[in-house]
């Protein structure tokens, strides 16, 4: 796209530029094991479908709304573009020291076996509680082994990571063999907050023979990941803190309808950087260091919800607070939103 140059202003304070998006792939996680071996006994495999839309970000990045950016000490407005694309983006899969984005499969997970008996009723308690724990290529349950029911069928869901610190879970705080839900509320503390994933199955009926596949589940990425970076131009200065204001903290995962139901308490959230920058500064550099991400629930942003900046100006020697409303803005299941921010000095703005 060409540049569109937007403002031209003298010099006197720092403009700021943010950009929105969401980069390519799937918010189905891409965790592929092909290699299924048959087996006598329930363990699991993870399936990879419905990925046919991952592209490359910029090939499908589009506009979708802008925004202004107003400094607390100053009349003069600054532009706030949202460039959404499909997907979810890729990051190194580590042990989760920090929030992290997961690209391969944790090696264990939380399992439940729910029993439909012959005559359509459910059993009282889970035919199968357990953690299922990576041997090669599929997860096998860690503490006992599973055969099939002689008669009846079995609905399986699964969720991960184990560390994750749930509110409520099939298995919490006591085990309920009806509930197919998960509540969370999304922890203040940046280094707490996980990519939790999710699968569940429709009923399986126990195999001819009692030899089969194992049983394949597909997770999906239940939160939203929010990435600060840097944009193409960043003046001398330090940028302080950045923070997103009013958004809703906690709610119910419906694992059968893939559908989240958010309460109405929010809360903020905020990465505090101190990242000094300058001409110097390279494009695409992670405020939040290293795999540090906001692991946020997906969610339309309401009236009050806002980016904060705080940016000390080396220029006038002075902090600015600088923010932008996000009234509106979507925040997808499973994707990955970027704010980049682009800092010059001389108010000229330029959308590529």
């Amino acid at each position: 796209m060409k540049g569109i140059n937007i403002l031209n202003m003298t010099a006197g304070m720092a403009a700021v530029l943010l950009s929105v998006t969401l980069f390519s792939c799937s918010s189905d996680v891409p965790y592929e094991n092909t290699d299924y071996s048959t087996t006598d006994n329930i363990c699991f495999g993870i399936s990879d479908s419905g990925n046919g839309t991952r592209a490359a970000a910029a090939n499908e990045a589009i506009t979708t709304d802008r925004y202004v950016l107003r400094s607390s000490e100053s009349s003069d407005t600054l532009c706030v573009r949202a460039v959404v694309s499909d997907g979810i983006g890729k990051a190194a899969a580590k042990h989760a020291t920090r929030a992290s984005m997961q690209t391969t499969m944790y090696d264990q997970f939380n399992v439940v076996a729910q029993l439909k008996k012959s005559d359509g009723n459910i059993a009282p308690r889970y035919y199968m509680n357990e953690v299922a724990t990576k041997q090669g290529v599929v997860w096998q349950p860690s503490s006992s082994i599973y055969y099939w029911p002689d008669n009846g069928s079995l609905r399986f869901l699964a969720w991960a990571p184990l560390d994750a610190e749930l509110d409520e879970s099939p298995v919490k705080p006591s085990e309920d063999v009806n509930k197919t839900t998960i509540k969370y509320t999304v922890p203040a503390d940046l280094s707490k907050q996980r990519d939790l994933v999710a699968a569940a199955t429709g009923y399986n009926a126990s195999p001819v023979g009692g030899v089969c596949a194992p049983v394949s589940l597909q997770f999906k990425h239940l939160c939203t990941a929010v990435v600060v970076k840097t944009g193409a131009t960043m003046a001398p200065g330090t940028i302080k803190s950045v923070t997103v204001t009013n958004v809703r903290n906690s709610g119910t995962y419906d694992m059968l309808r893939s559908a989240w139901t958010l309460n109405d308490a929010t809360t903020s959230y905020t990465v505090s950087p101190n990242m000094a920058t300058g001409s110097t500064t390279a494009e695409g550099t992670k405020l939040n260091a290293d795999d540090a991400t906001f692991m946020l629930l997906p969610q339309t942003l309401g009236a009050d919800s806002k980016l904060e900046v705080m940016f000390h100006d080396n220029i006038s020697g002075r902090d600015r607070l600088l923010t932008a409303s996000l009234n509106g803005a979507e925040w997808p299941m499973g994707k990955t939103v970027t704010y980049r921010l682009s800092i010059t000095p001389e108010y000229e703005l330029e959308f590529t």
